[in-house]
């Protein structure tokens, strides 16, 4: 056995090898393929804290797309499935991100995906590196298997295996878990061919198993093209095979079983997609997306572009595979065997990523619509690509190349790169970074022209093959890979908030991207924010109805928001009751705490949102004052609040950048006077010129008298009026205050303890967060989330950036509910509650109340949460949007909360159901068989022939 199969294991080999040499910092030298070290605060510091005693060396890393995603999302989603597995439960419920929200429904968290068992039982750099390296091998010898299996001899077989694992897309995601979906694409294909040939029990069970385990990687983009791919070449096969209704029974048999085996995270994710909020909307016509034509020109010669965050580079295959890919073309044997499949499938798929017509109208179709071509396609269009890269290879051994076709293809492909190089003409790199790139694509592709058309036979294909696979290898970037260490070290700014009795259920809030979103996750704590595909919508509904009506595609609350201006406006964290109620107790800062001036928000409740006039903060040399902010040619009246007032005072200051402007000429702050006889009067000038100015930024004070020739003054007008130039004409009123006869009005008191500083954030307490568990004894009943929201608009204003602001309704003593009847009980004394044990799926709660009323827990209300007051079932009602309400009695009593998904414990049937039918077939079928080789063999006379079929 082993002798006959000496070549294939002697490729294998060499195919793992070329694959650990591609990727060789990682296995070799103690790099990682994290990139939370390279990634904009994510633990909460920029850059990140490495251990205590430790130097990481995170070197600059121009080549990887979306570094963000693996350091905010995939890696703090690890961390918590696998405290979750670790305790004994299945990883349900992520208590750590917004107000609580599915983790497993969640398919992008992978929870459920077998391969990723290492990391999910413990969850750090090395145990994700290992999985994705295993990944990346049994990849490569699935494809090698299935390149055997359509005929191709080792050596092209190798090759083919190597065009695919070590092309762009492994490269330029290998920092995203959900890069090892396209690793199942060799063996679904594979699986399908060994249905169509044998139909037997194992070979369902191998195709069922590849389709379960691609679609628990947990992407379902990438998986929908995958899976595509397969049904496409599954309907290939059948269409040339021999028993069309038994193979495709056998295929239909795979896909149930599939189903089968993947059905408790199915029925979740249904269940979750169907109540979400999210970008993916046929609406969006995200499927009609497309790259600008010239970036095909990276597909042959990467890098011509440049290096850099995101320059047009998805993929890439090389100069020499393309042209072994032609070779393919030109062989009228390989046509035959499949290769016109490939070369029209990864025509098909490259002409729709760049957005060809009439192909372009794919994206149109159901599914497909939700799915961005130019992100998850490109390692289909690449597979095709190595698949006929390998046949090529074959075909140049068996002498086997027509080289007229092979002349003509190898003219298109000189001819398509000249004139993407064109088109991509004012984007290329200069002087020898884009010499180095199309001399190496030069020399890959004439050596391997010249190849294929003077030589032919095993020495010509083993040349070949050396010259792709040299090419692929020297394509790999290096030195981009930090030293692997654990990214979730606490920063100093979560040790303080610990310091001063961080609870389990307190939620943190980071403004300028303190502490980023799904990053406190890992460190075991809460945050509000949340970093996802998809969202409860409940939750979202609740943040754009009462805190930031700007966020669209994901809640951060401050810098990276997402689309063009989704985070102009910030969050209303500042005198907004439902604000407090999220249970956000610390805030994490930057500058200072996000306090308003009483009069400033006062002075905007009652107006639009206005992109030039609105409230922020000011920071000079470390004195932050939040400030009515102008731009030059704005101005703002307001009335003059009480009679018995006689002067104002104020504080005006241009901000630290317009110092910086050399052409900056400054601004003219101007204060009037209205009267009752609409008379305007100036009261104060000043001019600022940053340029002229000794001090350089600083705040300025001064006062006016609210008495003059005409009378009272009964309204106030502050101006910014500009100068010649007004580019950075940003200037801001602080600190302002009417005065009586008494002296000024006593400020209020801040809702935002300062606790201290810790490393690059400032921490304060929110001294009016409202309690995580309470009960109200006045309840408005609604029918549905619509009326509740609707009830809340009617009951005050807005903040100025369209936020709701209730007014009459205090959401600590009404809650409005969902499917309940309303009323409203009188009751002395007030209700107390305690918080005994809070976990992801359970929440335990005391509660005293001299009356009855209804529990509020200010958790997302969500489908699956069951309620037990007393150890008896009580109904969870949605409560102020977002909330869980309970009744609960008068006295003493306990409030139990468990997620208890149905639809789970429903789904856990499918895999030993589908297992049991399986085998029961299984048996049968070994049954016949058995019978049918012993009935041959009796009728005949003699043993059977061994040979026999």
């Amino acid at each position: 056995m082993i002798r006959s199969r000496r070549a294939d294991i002697v490729a294998l080999l060499l195919v793992c090898t070329a694959v650990l040499v591609g990727f060789f910092e990682v296995p070799f030298l103690g790099r990682t393929f994290s990139t939370s070290y390279l990634t904009a605060n994510a633990n909460g510091v920029d850059p990140p804290i490495p251990p205590a005693g430790r130097k990481v060396d995170a070197p600059p890393d121009p080549v990887r797309i979306d570094q963000g995603a693996s350091a905010w999302q995939f890696e703090p989603w690890g961390e918590i499935v696998a405290r979750e597995f670790r305790s004994g439960h299945w990883p349900l419920w992520n208590p750590y991100s917004a107000t609580g929200k599915p983790l497993a429904a969640n398919m992008q968290s992978a929870a459920f995906d077998p391969l990723l068992l290492p990391v999910h039982l413990h969850a750090t750099p090395l145990f994700w590196d290992l999985c994705f390296l295993l990944a990346l091998l049994l990849g490569a010898v699935g494809g090698y298997a299935f390149l055997r299996i359509l005929g191709l001899g080792p050596v092209a077989g190798a090759t083919g295996t190597l065009t695919f694992t070590l092309s762009g897309y492994f490269f330029l995601y290998s920092n995203n878990q959900f890069f090892r979906s396209y690793l199942y694409l060799p063996a679904l294909l594979l699986g399908v061919d060994r249905v169509i040939a044998r139909r037997r029990p194992l070979a369902v069970l191998g195709l069922a198993s590849a389709l379960a385990g691609n679609f628990l990687v947990g992407m379902p983009e990438s998986t929908l093209f995958v899976v595509g791919a397969t049904v496409l070449y599954a309907l290939f096969r059948i269409v040339g095979a021999p028993e069309r209704r038994r193979s495709l029974a056998g295929l239909m048999a795979a896909g149930a079983l599939a189903l089968a085996f993947v059905l408790p995270l199915l029925l979740l994710f249904v269940e979750y997609v169907s109540i979400s909020h999210n970008t993916h909307s046929n609406a969006a016509k995200v499927g009609l997306q497309a790259d600008p034509t010239s970036w095909l020109l990276g597909w042959l010669v990467p890098f011509a572009r440049g290096r850099g965050s995101f320059v047009g580079l998805r993929e890439w295959v090389g100069a020499s595979a393309s042209v072994a890919a032609v070779a393919a073309i030109a062989s009228p044997t390989w046509r035959r065997r499949g290769g016109l499949f490939f070369a029209v499938l990864g025509v098909a798929v490259i002409a729709k990523i760049f957005g060809a017509p009439v192909i372009a109208e794919v994206g149109r179709l159901p599914l497909v619509v939700r799915a961005s071509f130019p992100a998850f396609a490109p390692p289909v269009g690449a597979f095709c690509i190595a698949v006929l890269a390998g046949a090529g290879v074959q075909a140049v051994a068996d002498g086997d190349v027509d080289r007229r076709v092979l002349a003509a293809g190898a003219v298109v492909l000189v001819a398509l790169t000249a004139w993407l190089t064109k088109l991509a003409r004012p984007d290329l790199v200069h002087g020898s970074d884009r010499i180095v790139p199309f001399a190496g694509a030069i020399v890959a592709f004439t050596l391997a022209v010249a190849i294929v058309a003077l030589l032919k036979g095993p020495r010509a294909s083993v040349l070949l093959a050396g010259v792709i696979v040299v090419e692929l290898l020297a394509l790999a970037p290096r030195g981009m890979y930090p030293e692997r260490a654990d990214p979730y070290t606490p920063p100093p700014a979560v040790e303080l908030i610990r310091s001063k009795g961080l609870a389990t259920w307190d939620r943190t809030f980071g403004l300028d991207a303190r502490l980023f979103p799904d990053i406190p996750g890992a460190l075991g704590i809460s945050d509000v924010r949340t970093l996802d595909a998809l969202f409860p919508k409940r939750f979202f509904d609740y943040i754009n109805t009462f805190v930031q009506p700007s966020a669209y595609t994901r809640y951060v609350g401050g810098p990276h928001g997402g689309n063009p201006g989704e985070e102009v406006q910030l969050s209303e964290v500042a005198a907004n009751p439902m604000w407090d109620m999220l249970g956000v107790r610390y805030l994490l800062s930057g500058g200072t705490a996000p306090e308003r001036s009483g009069l400033v928000e006062r002075i905007f409740a009652s107006r639009p949102p206005d992109a030039g006039l609105r409230p922020t903060v000011f920071d000079l040399g470390g004195d932050a004052r939040p400030v009515l902010f102008e731009h030059s040619g704005q101005q703002v009246e307001f009335p003059v609040e009480s009679a018995q007032a006689t002067g104002f005072t104020f504080s005006y200051a241009m901000q630290t950048e317009a110092f910086g402007d050399l052409t900056d000429d400054g601004v003219e702050f101007v204060i009037s006077g209205r009267t009752d006889d609409n008379v305007v009067s100036e009261l104060f000038r000043a001019t600022m010129v940053p340029r002229q100015d000794p001090v350089g930024p600083e705040w300025r004070s001064g006062q006016v008298a609210l008495r003059g020739t005409h009378g009272p003054v009964r309204s106030l007008i502050l101006e910014v009026r500009p100068r010649a130039n007004a580019h950075t004409d940003w200037a801001g009123w602080a600190d302002l205050h009417f005065t009586g006869a008494d002296g000024p009005t006593p400020a209020p008191v801040p809702q935002y303890e300062l606790l201290g500083s810790a490393g690059n954030a400032t921490v304060y307490r929110n001294t009016t967060v409202a309690p995580r568990a309470l009960v109200v004894h006045d309840v408005v009943g609604v029918r549905n989330e619509e009326a509740a929201i609707n009830r809340f608009k009617s009951s005050g204003g807005r903040f100025p950036g369209g936020a709701v602001r209730v007014g009459t309704l205090d959401p600590r003593k009404t809650a409005v509910v969902e499917g309940r009847a309303g009323g409203r009980m009188d009751c002395r004394g007030d209700a107390a509650t305690r918080i005994r044990a809070y976990e992801p799926q359970e929440v335990r709660i005391d509660v005293d109340s001299p009356c009855p009323g209804l529990l509020v827990l200010t958790d997302t209300y969500y489908p699956g949460w069951k309620a037990e007051v007393n150890g008896a079932g009580a109904a969870v009602y949605p409560t102020d949007v977002l909330f869980r309400g309970v009744d609960v009695p008068a006295g003493r009593s306990t409030v139990v909360f468990r997620y208890r998904p149905t639809n789970f414990r429903l789904g856990l049937l499918g895999p030993p159901a589908g297992l049991t039918v399986w085998a029961s077939w299984a048996v049968v079928t070994r049954r016949r068989r058995s019978g049918a080789v012993v009935g041959t063999g009796a009728s005949a006379g003699h043993a059977p022939d061994p040979n026999q079929t």
